[in-house]
């Protein structure tokens, strides 16, 4: 776990948003008392396990529990046993891990390592192996869940055919009152193999006018997670027809774990396209990688044609077959294509296409073919298929998982359980307005088992609530799979009433696995969250009005030009579009008024701007006279919450149409110079208002000097007539760019444009010195909105991850979910994430902890 910040903050009712002050809060308060295990030890897998290299694989876990006061855990023993003849040092660690509550199961990105609590070189001769916190660990009262978790070494470091086993003897785990837990002997083998679990799922090679649009997809098949700091993966790409040599491809990493059943990113940093981030990029200066008549493969070897220690290869075209696994592909992927792997010997490209029905049944068909198979003909079917348009579909280590249900990998047999729900277990305070739960499970369901005879709400042992229960696997962005939809005749819900809602057993997988929430307990288990609701006027709309925070031009302004053409005003908070017209918002010059039209609202850049047009007919404005902008009270934000006062700002024009051409004024990074890898922001200010419409990503660009631009945002503020260019990805070391601001796209709020364009000139460093993670500046809040401010960009999926903050109210935590209507945005000009859809009262104490970003 990294990159932990906590904040304690006080938040006050306020109209406007508070800036808070921030304390640290330490507290210990521990008696005696005895632990006891709350269960026996449980094997963590559902069959013995092939694992490869790199892998990060739980192998037991178990639960203790406090009856009272606080006893500590001080040791954990384990022992591992080798079933054939195996080398010491092929599992490179073993470590004692802490559930966190965040996700059921095991979850390197969630749960807790306990400092101290590992072994760097465990012996397999049956040797106990001791796991000492260094601090003893203190255990609730209500149980607490531990995994021991192995990792084996480097892929080059194992051997195929080589296997362990895990024994815990009585009295494993030492604590503050003596040793505690019974023998535990699961009788199951983990069996190494060097090309275990690793595919190549998906390759795109370029698209039409891009020859660098392309990206290599990987599917981790296997039952561990893949952590590829602990294995030298390395990218080799064929060219050169016939011979097929190659070039081995260094790779910049943003991420290093796959999640078992998972999938891994890799594609360039300047063309890709795709929406989904990379998790890495190829760290070449050239543009495209991937030849039409070529292939890649991955390996365990950095060397040259590196395939006698290939995990997993592809070729097309006439590339050479050596290079491939059978026959090439079609010399199609320049061509706006990909290749697919298939979830099934009888996939074709429309069921593995988004919404398809093996489009969540993972990557994990291999039998050595690489031919084209769209028919779905298992007689003579090959590994891939070929997909186009929207079926297009890359993934990267933040996807969902997708298990195998059926011919390309092993049958499924681990039963399904709820990731969670809002309302949450044992949460008060529930708004009474909710109108529905929503609830997710940890992989995709049979959605006709998912219905109100399985799920239901209830209070006081009645009817169940839920008029209707919803569920579907690809949810919009904040939306939960699962909903329980609450009748509308028992709406709203009683104030201060217990409420218990379940997810019962008759729920199933694809694979007619039925629900079992708790593996501790024989049999299956159903999901139940007891919440209550809170007082009768406790609702969940938000009621923070919103505020006027700047206006151009400036307010008190003077000289303003007589032809100036728009004016903007950044609110504090999302609006609604309807109340934002010529009625509630004008433009006066004394008691005349000037007509506004053309009104445009935008929060892509961050901020909540209308830009509106003065009428060309009413050009030019009065000389030498004041004018003064209302906003009046019926503007109203997205809430319907108007604006508590009318707002009015004044600028008075000079006697002269504006006939000059605005300039540039200052930019950094300094122009000439050489910069980091990790620069994030590129400012360009203005010595005259722009018209925003203007100044887009087509009329600026970062881009390698003479060769293709990076991709990128660009961001305008016309407040403070300031520009931003802020890249998507890391800068290509070592090269040289230009950042060109176009002098015939932007134009001023007078209709002049800039005229020459300006361009500025920078050398990358050779190599990348950013090895500081970031941290957190500040934190401010008020009872709707917190925001988080970091002291560098940071990547933006890991900001917007709800699963990476937690909140805690009062000393109670707050679960955190886009089914209880919690949303993050992530402002990259300010590096500031802002999360909302939280409800504080007035003066509580809380704390907003961020990880893993």
């Amino acid at each position: 776990m990294r990159d932990l910040k906590s904040f304690f903050l006080s938040a006050a009712a306020f109209l406007s948003l508070p800036f808070l002050f921030i304390n640290l809060l330490f507290s210990s308060n521990i008696a005696e008392a005895a632990n006891t295990v709350q269960a026996p030890p449980i094997d963590r897998f559902f069959q013995s396990p092939t694992v490869g290299g790199g892998a990060i694989l739980p192998l037991t876990s178990f639960m203790l529990v406090q009856s009272s006061g606080s006893d500590t855990l001080s040791k954990v023993g384990v022992q591992l046993f080798a079933s054939t003849t195996m080398t010491q040092g092929e599992i490179s660690r073993v470590s004692l891990w802490k559930e966190s509550g965040a996700t059921p199961g095991f979850q390197i990105s969630q749960d807790l390592f306990v400092d101290g609590a590992a072994s760097s070189t465990p012996l397999v001769d049956g040797t106990l192996i001791v796991l000492s916190p260094a601090t003893p660990v203190s255990i609730a009262s209500t149980p607490s869940e531990f995994y021991v978790v192995a990792s084996t070494t480097a892929v080059s470091g194992i051997t195929n055919g080589h296997g362990f086993d895990l024994r815990m003897q009585d009295n494993y785990a030492s604590t503050t009152s003596g040793g505690i837990g019974m023998a535990f002997n699961p009788g199951k083998k983990v069996t190494l193999n060097q090309s275990a679990a690793l595919k190549i799922s998906e390759v795109k090679a370029g698209s039409t006018g891009n020859a660098g649009d392309e990206f290599i997809e990987l599917y981790n098949t296997g039952e561990a997670d893949i952590n590829l700091a602990d294995i030298p993966l390395s990218l080799h790409t064929f060219y050169s027809v016939p011979n097929g040599s190659s070039t081995p491809i260094a790779l910049t990493y943003y991420k290093r774990i796959i999640p078992s059943h998972g999938f891994f990113l890799i594609g360039s940093q300047i063309g890709y396209s795709g929406a989904t981030p990379l998790d890495a990029v190829f760290a070449t200066s050239s543009f495209s990688i991937f030849n039409a008549n070529g292939g890649v493969s991955i390996a365990t070897s950095s060397g040259i044609a590196a395939t006698t220690t290939a995990i997993d290869r592809i070729a097309w075209g006439t590339q050479a077959l050596a290079n491939g696994e059978g026959p090439s592909l079609p010399a199609d992927l320049g061509n706006d294509k990909s290749y697919e792997r298939k979830a099934s010997t009888t996939s074709t490209n429309v069921s593995m296409a988004p919404g398809g029905m093996d489009a969540s049944k993972g990557n994990g068909v291999d039998n050595n073919d690489n031919r084209l198979d769209n028919d779905g003909n298992a007689t003579d079917a090959g590994d891939f298929i070929e997909q186009s348009g929207s079926g297009i579909n890359p993934q990267n280590s933040s996807s969902p998982v997708e298990f195998p249900f059926g011919g390309g990998g092993m049958p499924d047999m681990s039963s399904p359980q709820v990731m969670g729900s809002y309302p949450s277990d044992g949460m008060t305070g529930v708004p009474v307005d909710f109108s529905f739960i929503g609830f997710g499970f940890n992989k995709p369901m049979s959605s006709t088992t998912v219905n109100a005879t399985n799920v239901s709400l209830t209070t006081g042992g009645g009817a169940n609530l839920c008029s209707s229960v919803t569920y579907n696997p690809f949810p919009g962005n904040f939306e939960p799979s699962g909903k329980c939809v609450i009748n509308s005749l028992s709406l709203p819900l009683s104030a201060g009433a217990t409420y218990l809602f379940t997810v019962g057993t008759g729920v199933q997988d694809m694979s007619n696995n039925s629900l079992d929430q708790n593996s501790f307990t024989a049999g299956s288990q159903s999901y139940t969250a007891t919440f209550v609701t809170g007082a009768a006027g406790q609702t969940f709309t938000n009621t923070m009005p919103p505020s006027v925070v700047g206006v151009s031009p400036f307010p008190g302004g003077f000289n303003i030009p007589v032809n100036l053409a728009m004016i903007s005003i950044e609110f504090s908070s999302d609006m609604k579009v309807s109340t934002l017209n010529n009625t509630n918002i004008t433009l006066a010059a004394g008691a005349t008024n000037v007509p506004l039209s053309s009104f445009s609202f935008s929060t892509s850049t961050g901020r909540n701007l209308l830009s509106a047009t003065i009428n060309p007919a009413n050009l030019p404005l009065a000389s030498n006279t004041a004018h003064t902008i209302t906003v009046k009270t019926a503007v109203q934000n997205s809430n319907s919450i108007s604006l508590p006062m009318q707002y009015t700002s004044n600028f008075t024009t000079s006697s002269q149409a504006d006939g000059s051409a605005p300039a540039i004024v200052g930019v950094l990074p300094t122009n000439g110079t050489t910069i980091a890898a990790n620069t994030s922001d590129f400012i360009f200010t203005f010595d005259d208002n722009i018209d925003s419409g203007t100044a887009t990503s087509g009329a600026v660009t970062l881009g390698i000097a003479g060769g293709a631009n990076l991709p990128g945002s660009v961001m305008y503020n016309p407040v403070a007539k300031e520009g931003h260019f802020i890249p998507n990805n890391i800068l290509p070391i070592g090269q040289s760019l230009v950042l060109t601001i176009k002098g015939a796209s932007i134009k001023n709020v007078s209709g002049v444009y800039l005229g020459t364009d300006v361009t500025k000139n920078y050398t990358v460093e050779a190599v990348n010195s950013d090895a500081t993670a970031p941290s957190i500046l500040f934190a401010n809040g008020n009872e709707f909105e917190l925001a988080i401010t970091f002291n560098e960009a940071v990547n933006s999926t890991d900001a917007t991850t709800l699963a990476n903050y937690s909140l805690t109210v009062g000393g109670a935590a707050q679960t955190l979910s886009g089914m209880a209507g919690n949303t993050l945005a992530y402002d990259a000009q300010t590096r500031t994430v802002k999360l909302s859809g939280v409800r504080l009262t007035s003066n509580a104490t809380f704390a907003i902890t961020a990880q893993n970003i």
